[in-house]
């Protein structure tokens, strides 16, 4: 069995330095940081970094690559967006090869739900559902069992109670149709 490395990788906190990161030569010969690049499937070992963000909005020129260049500051393999008020839905990659996924209204820039995936784990994502303007699902191809996290973005107490029981059932449906793993 290979011993582990060390690598030197680049420190994005200050030009020119570096830091180390441990890495391992696994089964198949392939190196691997902890940073967790090209991660083809999620593992319980693997360190994998969640987070939401209301971005308020990403319809105007401009905001996405914003948001990209603001989130090299922190350590994130997916993060969940409201509001991000893009019109239908689909998939997008961004110039640093990171894939957004999102859900939006039909025909105006309101509400709007989405995933940012990093691109060390975006040959992990097995699918995306797009559900509504508010509910979107993304599922991660991972071991010992897959991954699916659900994304939604909660009408205020501004919207009729038939509004807010409309979203409240369609999110439990959602839900019901996760398959959850047996023992």
């Amino acid at each position: 069995m290979d011993t582990p490395t060390t690598t030197h990788i680049p420190d994005r906190s200050s030009p020119g330095s570096t830091r180390t990161a441990r890495s391992a030569f696994h089964q198949d010969r392939r190196e691997k940081c902890d940073t967790g690049a090209n991660l083809q499937k999620i593992r319980g070992r693997d360190l994998i970094s969640l987070a939401t963000w209301n971005v308020r909005t990403l319809a105007q020129t401009g905001k996405l690559h914003e948001l990209t260049h603001e989130l090299k500051i922190y350590t994130w393999h997916i993060v969940g967006l409201c509001e991000m008020r893009w019109k239908n839905f689909g998939e997008h990659q961004t110039e640093e090869g990171h894939v957004l996924y999102y859900s939006g209204e039909l025909d105006t820039h309101a509400n709007g739900v989405g995933f940012l995936v990093n691109k060390s784990i975006k040959n992990a994502v097995l699918g995306c559902c797009p559900v509504s303007s508010r509910i979107i699902t993304i599922k991660l191809q991972a071991a010992p069992f897959n991954i699916t996290i659900i994304q939604v973005y909660v009408p205020t107490s501004e919207y009729d109670d038939e509004h807010v029981e409309t979203f409240y059932t369609q999110l439990q449906e959602v839900i019901d149709k996760v398959k959850r793993r047996t023992s």
